[in-house]
């Protein structure tokens, strides 16, 4: 692994999507960038069981990236369709009772409203996006990444002077490099963005997923989806690819040591009842080892840039995964501070002022907190198990089955095409089924 530099323009501390795409169209440009990883395999490969939703706003930044076509040679599965089914049994059922229709949304609808826009969705496991994001940027010889190094602080000239470098501890001990701008792309609980001393607020949430990959039933459909929804119940199930079936069951957090107590059989007979074709592939889970826990947070910085700084990712904004829209808008702020950057380097070779990266922050933050309210609302619909909410959230999603204006106008906003939140009167049709 090469040494450390002591100087380079761009320090980008995490190689996740976020870091990875950043460093990529920066390289493409023709910045010097470094960027340094926290897992000691610095080539994608590493991550619990998850799959992630590309949607359409993050399609777009892989096309302009020119990395789509490898994506999409990779393990992954393209879904058009997306099944919302109300699950009938009751958690503590012992009988297999069958799930009635909600909605079904189909992402060709959203061809008519935005002709040039790639109107699908894939899912794959994030690892395998991050492989190829990791390659593409490995070919470019102004990129370098380091791995297994953890940042254990900012330099700065003087206490209240502008970042110029970050210190951290490597493979073959502690390094400084003197940069123009540290980008923190280093997840929800960044050590960057404490470094830097803006406000910020990491929200739990009282549920969570336990996620896993089983075989994919012959009998699962090529292009959809399945969102299972009952009285504080969720199962969720979508190929990442062609043999590979992606689940995830919503437990809340504190329940989550009685659970594992009770053995692994009591949530495959669950999920069977649920979704009776899954019995076979269910075999061949028999350990809690093949399972992870995905706990859901939400969060957010109230600046994102500083002089000589700037967050993006977890790091600015993190949103529950019910708005499939995580890795998405990192995707995009990533691609929107480049371009700004790009843009905009300043001359000379000292730290990047704030003022000029404050239109990347106007750019995105408004979207992610807009994604954070909706996460707030699906959380309080989906997860509940009251029953008059349960109503209300059904009654929501068979008015979108029946009117096409609705279930497009949302799809639209799950699919990042349109920011603008509902409006009272789309919220009243919804409410009331007109």
């Amino acid at each position: 692994m090469p040494s450390p530099p002591d100087t380079t323009e761009v320090v980008i501390v995490g190689g996740g999507t976020a870091g990875l795409t950043l460093a990529l169209a920066l390289g493409r440009a023709g910045r010097q960038v470094v960027v340094l990883e926290r897992d000691k395999q610095a080539d994608g490969a590493n991550g619990p069981p998850r799959g992630e939703i590309l949607q359409p706003n993050g399609l777009g930044v892989l096309h302009r990236l020119e990395v789509l076509p490898q994506v999409a040679a990779g393990p992954n599965a393209h879904l058009r369709y997306y099944h919302f089914r109300r699950i009938t049994a009751g958690k503590h059922s012992t009988v297999t009772t069958p799930s009635t229709p909600l909605c079904t949304f189909d992402y060709a609808e959203l061809s008519q409203r935005y002709p040039d826009q790639l109107c699908t969705t894939v899912v794959l496991l994030p690892q395998e996006l991050n492989r190829v994001l990791s390659r593409a940027a490995d070919h470019l010889p102004n990129v370098q990444r380091i791995a297994g190094t953890r940042v254990t602080g900012l330099l700065r000239d003087t206490p209240d002077g502008p970042v110029c470098g970050v210190a951290a501890d490597g493979p073959d001990g502690p390094f400084t490099i003197n940069t123009q701008l540290v980008a923190g792309a280093d997840g929800a609980h960044s050590r960057v963005r404490a470094q830097m001393g803006v406000a910020h607020s990491v929200t739990p949430y009282p549920e969570g997923y336990l996620t896993g990959l089983i075989p994919r039933p012959d009998d699962f459909p090529k292009a959809g989806g399945y969102y299972y929804l009952g009285r504080g119940e969720i199962l969720g199930l979508f190929p990442v690819s062609g043999d590979t079936l992606y689940f995830f069951y919503l437990v809340a957090t504190d329940d989550l040591k009685k659970i594992q107590t009770a053995g692994i059989a009591p949530l495959k007979v669950r999920m069977a009842q649920i979704h009776p074709q899954l019995t076979d592939s269910l075999q061949s889970l028999t350990e809690w080892d093949q399972l992870s826990f995905h706990p859901c947070l939400k969060g957010g910085a109230g600046q994102w840039v500083t002089d000589g700084a700037v967050l993006l990712g977890n790091a600015a904004h993190a949103v529950n995964p019910h708005t499939a829209q995580g890795r998405n808008l990192a995707l995009v702020a990533a691609m929107t501070l480049a371009d700004r950057l790009n843009g905009h380097w300043p001359q000379g070779d000292g730290p990047i002022a704030a003022d000029p990266l404050h239109p990347y922050q106007a750019a995105c933050q408004a979207g992610a907190e807009q994604m954070t309210r909706m996460g707030d609302e699906l959380v309080l619909l989906w997860n509940t198990a009251n029953p008059l909410l349960t109503f209300a959230r059904d009654r929501g999603f068979k008015t979108m089955a029946r009117r096409a204006s609705l279930r497009q106008r949302v799809l639209a906003q799950i699919s990042g095409m349109d920011q603008r939140p509902l409006s009272l009167w789309e919220r009243i049709r919804l409410g009331v089924g007109v």
